[in-house]
């Protein structure tokens, strides 16, 4: 899974970033961001699958981006988790469709709570995507595997394609019995 921190300020990052590292194995890839406009450019280019929002940034409100999201970018369908020092932004948080609502200090506990809840909101289509990219990484290392003469993996092969054709149903139905959030809607 892949995350992205958007917040003004290097140490709320830093702290969110080690903790993530620490109670959270499953974000893999952590991305920071101190503005509307560098997020922006990370979300288009790396496209995360966890976005921590800070509200109150300089100048501007992590608000915005779920705004331009909503109408430029309505295909993401990543989770939202809102970090913030400000109790006061709980309603608006939940009406653009964010996950959770953490207040500074983030508790560790209510960090993995959240991020959690966030994982199972990934829609199916990026369960597909992840199931996709196993499969493919999974025949790159058999065609590396023949290419040094071991036809023994053929056999491998075999097995990725109906560990595939059984763990994409599955997937599927779990995304069923829990759909994910709907899209940031216009705040």
């Amino acid at each position: 899974m892949k995350a992205l921190l958007l917040d003004d300020e290097a140490p709320s990052r830093k702290a969110l970033r080690g903790k993530l590292d620490l109670f959270c194995p499953q974000v893999r890839e952590v991305y920071e961001a101190s503005t509307v406009d560098e997020a922006w450019e990370l979300l288009l280019g790396r496209k995360p699958d966890l976005l921590f929002l800070d509200v109150h940034l300089s100048g501007e409100l992590g608000f915005d981006l779920l705004e331009r999201l909503s109408v430029d970018e309505p295909e993401w369908t990543g989770a939202v988790i809102v970090v913030t020092a400000h109790e006061s932004y709980a309603l608006r948080a939940f009406r653009a469709s964010a996950v959770d609502y953490l207040l500074k200090p983030i508790d560790p506990e209510e960090l993995a709570r959240a991020v959690k809840k966030a994982t199972s909101a990934i829609p199916s289509a990026q369960l597909g995507a992840l199931v996709d990219n196993l499969r493919e990484r999974s025949d790159k290392k058999i065609s590396d595997f023949e290419h040094r003469g071991h036809a023994h993996c053929a056999d491998y092969r075999n097995f990725a394609l109906r560990v595939h054709l059984e763990l994409y149903p599955v997937l599927h139905a779990r995304r069923q019995k829990a759909p994910g959030i709907a899209h940031p809607q216009r705040l």
